[in-house]
């Protein structure tokens, strides 16, 4: 299968700044992969944290499904070896989101990764999405900023899930509109879904 044109072919928005080849893999960058779980409809179930050393390693494990099929995965992160950046439990949720894209879309087991796997990758996007802003400065809005922040301030918004969500709006290097984007978007179903829940208590 050649990946390249696979992927072009079914996300034809993806530019040669989203995705590159390393070796024999192909990696695609975080952003990418959750405008892809955002138009494919799919949907996270809520994860479970293992948590050690002082919060400094942090593990989720949890199911998300598209359509009929439904899958497990997990995410890891550790500040003593596979995460330089000083939050853990986002760079966890983000590892366990990608991962579970990915192999519902049906691209993991073919050597596809997320950026966010390995701080080699990361190494090579980051330049890249630093010319891609110089180009076209389409950096998250306030208004996009100001709309997250309200909703995970709602009560149906679990508290993992506040932290993970401020450590990622607190990244350095800022996020997309298509990124922000797509956050609001699962936000939306998250919470949806347990206003419906709870309505039927």
């Amino acid at each position: 299968m050649d990946i390249n044109k696979t992927l072009k072919k079914k996300y034809k928005w993806l530019a040669a700044d989203d995705y590159w080849k390393v070796h024999s893999n192909w990696i695609i960058k975080h952003d990418a992969v959750m405008r892809i779980a955002a138009e494919e409809g799919i949907e996270f179930e809520d994860p479970h944290f293992h948590v050690s050393n002082e919060n400094s390693s942090v593990a989720i494990y949890g199911g998300a499904k598209l359509a009929d099929k439904r899958i497990w995965t997990t995410g890891e992160a550790c500040l003593l070896n596979n995460c330089k950046a000083p939050y853990p439990f986002a760079m966890a949720e983000k590892r366990f989101k990608d991962r579970a894209t990915l192999m519902l879309i049906g691209v993991y087991h073919l050597g596809v990764y997320s950026d966010t796997e390995a701080d080699d990758f990361k190494k090579k996007v980051e330049k890249k999405v630093e010319k891609k802003v110089e180009k076209s400065n389409g950096l998250m809005t306030s208004d996009q900023e100001k709309k997250i922040r309200q909703m995970i301030g709602s009560h149906l918004i679990k508290s993992e899930e506040r932290i993970s969500t401020e450590g990622w709006l607190a990244e350095p290097h800022g996020h997309s509109k298509e990124s922000a984007s797509a956050t609001i978007d699962l936000l939306n179903q998250k919470l949806k879904k347990r206003a419906k829940e709870e309505g039927a208590v």
